[in-house]
């Protein structure tokens, strides 16, 4: 509603974002809110992928963009809002989203984070149940991550 949209403006101004990162097409977007990622502009980054997963919801890269958007959470240890942002994700696009798996490790990463080790141990053996051939980045870090939190 317009309260939501004020807010997202008054979040965009508080973390200067570019005006290509919130106007034009959706690859010039996407390709814009990566820039602002990749330069560590992650509350920017937020705003950027955030308003290209608002304003192209069936675009290709709107999964990939909503995985982004807690990913900036996470960075910046905001792990509630992390979590619930990964949740939101795998929830939302399911098991055949690109970034899928990845969605489901950083729930589990932002669960352990907030000291809840049965719910992100869950989120580890769904991870394991539904990608099984989830890719060596993804395995490596799920056995790390599965030791840390002390999952059985």
């Amino acid at each position: 509603g317009a309260a939501g949209g004020d807010a997202s403006a008054a979040a965009a101004a508080r973390a200067d974002v570019p005006a290509n990162a919130l106007e034009g097409s959706p690859e010039s977007r996407f390709a814009a809110a990566m820039q602002l990622l990749q330069a560590g502009n992650l509350a920017a980054a937020e705003v950027a992928f955030a308003r290209f997963e608002r304003d192209f919801p069936d675009a290709p890269q709107a999964p990939t963009a909503a995985y982004w958007v807690g990913e900036t959470f996470y960075t910046r240890g905001q792990y509630a809002d992390a979590a619930a942002t990964f949740a939101r994700n795998y929830r939302q696009y399911g098991a055949e989203a690109e970034r899928a798996p990845e969605n489901l490790l950083k729930l589990g990463m932002s669960l352990a984070a907030l000291g809840d080790a049965e719910k992100a141990c869950a989120s580890y053996d769904e991870l394991e149940r539904r990608f099984p051939d989830a890719g060596t980045a993804v395995r490596q870090t799920l056995e790390r991550e599965r030791r840390s939190a002390g999952c059985g």
